[in-house]
């Protein structure tokens, strides 16, 4: 059986579908991926944002001729690094997603 796919996991594991097993385990993979997803999402939004200006900070900025989002003084290195930051954020939810059955 295929572990990372739950669904599937559960579907060739063997226990019935109504099983108190299969409902306690859907019902806290479900809870979790919810309060995980939540805290991804956060945590990508802070990495971004020591590189980039927020979209309300960039609103705000009297410099109507800025070009780029980047925040003054981060090099491209810098900006690499939190996208590669994010984008393993971003791989272990769609990880979780996929364990709960949600993409």
């Amino acid at each position: 059986a295929v572990r990372v796919d739950f669904q599937s996991f559960l579907k060739t594991f063997g226990l019935p579908e109504n099983h108190q097993a299969i409902y306690v385990a859907r019902t806290l993979l479900e809870q979790g991926g919810i309060a995980w997803t939540t805290s991804a999402l956060a945590r990508a939004h802070a990495e971004a944002n020591k590189v980039f200006f927020s979209e309300e900070e960039f609103k705000a900025l009297a410099d109507s001729s800025r070009e780029h989002r980047a925040r003054d003084g981060v090099n491209d290195i810098q900006v690499y690094e939190a996208y590669e930051r994010v984008a393993r954020v971003h791989g272990l939810a769609v990880k979780a997603a996929c364990m709960t059955g949600e993409e």
